[in-house]
């Protein structure tokens, strides 16, 4: 049996996922997403990393977070929301896919520190394999970013995954981090 801490949430964004999503999108992106949000840590006590999950709010619900955020720290829940980011020790946030939902479902296109890519390099990504040179349309690097993973966007803009980047002779590979096949592939 695997002991848990309770589960600790507050009101909004925690400031390192905050500054996770600074590497992809706008400050002001950033607000409209911490009003609508309530951001729960997760962590069992016998592994040194922590889940962040997010779950985002309705308007007609928000007078009534103080007693949700009670009832979740008394009734010993272990998750809520979206798993948008796992926190190994250190504090440097690994963005989870869940995020890339967030994203969407906010719609928030990304506008920084991302790869749009054609068709069938899309695909082949879903299938986990990694982006090649000639494949890539757009790529938009944030330097202050560079070791976090890129999003990696169909041609429509719909997210995929994340990847690495990797120089090589013929220009940059984009390295499968974590792509929306890994669900089907994981058996999750």
């Amino acid at each position: 049996m695997h002991t848990k801490e309770k589960i600790k949430c507050t009101i909004g964004l925690t400031e390192p996922l905050a500054t996770l999503l600074q590497c992809y999108t706008t400050k002001e992106n950033i607000g409209k997403l911490k009003e609508k949000t309530i951001t729960c840590t997760a962590r069992k006590t016998t592994q040194p990393y922590s889940y962040i999950f997010v779950m985002t709010i309705e308007a007609a619900r928000i007078k009534q977070i103080p007693q949700l955020l009670a009832s979740l720290e008394t009734n010993n829940v272990v998750t809520i929301g979206i798993q948008v980011a796992i926190n190994p020790a250190g504090n440097k946030l690994i963005p989870a896919l869940g995020l890339l939902s967030i994203l969407r479902k906010a719609e928030i296109k990304p506008i920084k520190h991302y790869a749009r890519v054609s068709d069938k390099a899309a695909t082949l990504y879903t299938y986990g394999r990694d982006i090649l040179p000639s494949s890539i349309i757009e790529l938009n690097i944030n330097e202050k970013c560079k070791d976090k993973p890129v999003i990696v966007l169909t041609r429509e803009w719909e997210p995929i995954g994340y990847g690495h980047i990797q120089p090589t002779d013929q220009g940059v590979l984009i390295r499968n981090s974590l792509d929306i096949g890994w669900y089907l592939r994981s058996g999750v």
